[in-house]
């Protein structure tokens, strides 16, 4: 990958996606934080909800990143509707929120492959969708371009080296162990 070519994660436009909730309002008040380890339960609950195959949650809201009017994306997500509708695919509504509740992105959760959430992502001008595997949560994104997957929750700190930042975030800088000298 051409690292100069690579928007995420430096892209502002990413800066959100790991402090994520996933509402599956259809689903008897199922809840993902992707900041949080999925508990047992909670993939059982999903693996049910998607009928044993992967999970893709898309949405027609705010295409690329632009923000746009409530009513243009109520239109968005109506249209989305109206095409999953014609397709082979099981999908309930799932929303994405911030963290305080302030910003929802109304959307769908599919029991589709990959490749076809994406296909439906780049139709509406998405940067990602969110993908479940069976056992955990990833961000896909739309192009090869904007860098790979990334599984959540995200690590405290880099996997690279305990003194570097995490992809996302940075959320305490440790600082490298100093060697103290006693006497003996």
């Amino acid at each position: 990958m051409n690292k100069s070519r690579c928007r995420y994660p430096n892209d502002p436009r990413w800066r959100h996606f790991p402090d994520t909730i996933l509402e599956f309002p259809d689903c008897a008040g199922l809840r993902v934080d992707l900041r949080k380890d999925l508990d047992p339960a909670l993939v059982d609950r999903l693996n049910t909800a998607s009928a044993g195959s992967s999970l893709a949650v898309v949405t027609a809201c705010n295409p690329a990143g632009r923000r746009l009017s409530e009513a243009e994306n109520s239109q968005r997500t109506a249209a989305l509707r109206d095409e999953l509708e014609k397709k082979p695919l099981r999908f309930v509504r799932a929303d994405g929120l911030s963290i305080d509740g302030k910003h929802r992105e109304r959307g769908f959760a599919c029991a589709a492959d990959e490749t076809t959430a994406l296909s439906v992502a780049r139709r509406w001008e998405q940067l990602a969708i969110f993908f479940f595997d069976g056992s955990r949560f990833c961000i896909v994104p739309t192009s090869s371009n904007d860098g790979p997957r990334v599984r959540f929750p995200l690590p405290l700190v880099s996997p690279r080296w305990p003194s570097q930042p995490p992809l996302w975030r940075t959320i305490l800088k440790p600082t490298p162990p100093r060697l103290q000298l006693r006497e003996l």
